[in-house]
């Protein structure tokens, strides 16, 4: 996996950028994941972050 930052867009002179999480495909096969879902995070304090599908 990789945490990528990348540029959104300009606003007011300044840069906003949004951060891009790449799973390799064989996960998103084995998690039964598709294009489009809605995925929700959760932030386990001193463990990482944990993404889940809303369904």
């Amino acid at each position: 996996m990789k945490l990528q930052k990348v540029k959104a867009r300009e606003y007011k002179g300044k840069t906003i950028y949004k951060y891009i999480i790449v799973i390799p495909p064989k996960d998103i096969e084995q998690s039964g994941w598709r294009e489009g879902i809605e995925l929700q995070g959760i932030i386990i304090k001193g463990k990482g972050y944990f993404i889940s599908s809303k369904d």
